[in-house]
């Protein structure tokens, strides 16, 4: 099988198992969040279209209540703007190479005659990007 190929395959796999939780923003996904006062910031939240907006304006609120140094549940939200968009992200995957003999080594098996196999392991990375549906919530939270 061509590498690009398997590659394209594992990114949904490698992007959904990196979503968990909030995370500042990263250029596609994540939190923004700009203080107004010690108690009053406004936040951007990035995240995957296939979480619901109730999901995505949970994760504001904690991301809020993080930069506030508050509870969650003490924050108020107050959602300024909806908006759902797509991006192109650039993914690094690693690929491996054939892995080969190297060395001059002994075998370890007690007999000492012979080479032995040293397995080589190496990998490249190989650079993709992928048109990723998402939703920004843009609100403004006060601790309650």
């Amino acid at each position: 099988m061509d590498r690009n190929f398997i590659g394209v395959l594992l990114v949904p796999t490698l992007l959904s198992g990196c979503m968990s939780g909030i995370r500042p923003y990263d250029g596609v996904l994540g939190y923004e969040v700009i203080m107004q006062s010690p108690s009053e910031a406004g936040v951007i939240y990035t995240d995957e279209d296939r979480f619901s907006w109730e999901k995505i304006s949970a994760k504001a609120t904690d991301a809020c209540g993080k930069k506030l140094g508050a509870d969650p549940g003490n924050i108020k939200l107050v959602i300024l703007e909806k908006e759902s968009l797509k991006k192109y992200a650039d993914i690094s995957i690693p690929i491996p190479m054939s892995a080969g003999a190297a060395g001059d080594a002994k075998s370890n098996a007690g007999s000492g005659s012979g080479p032995a196999m040293v397995i080589q392991s190496q990998s490249y990375n190989q650079s993709v990007k992928r048109l990723i549906s998402l939703k920004k919530i843009v609100a403004t939270c006060s601790v309650k």
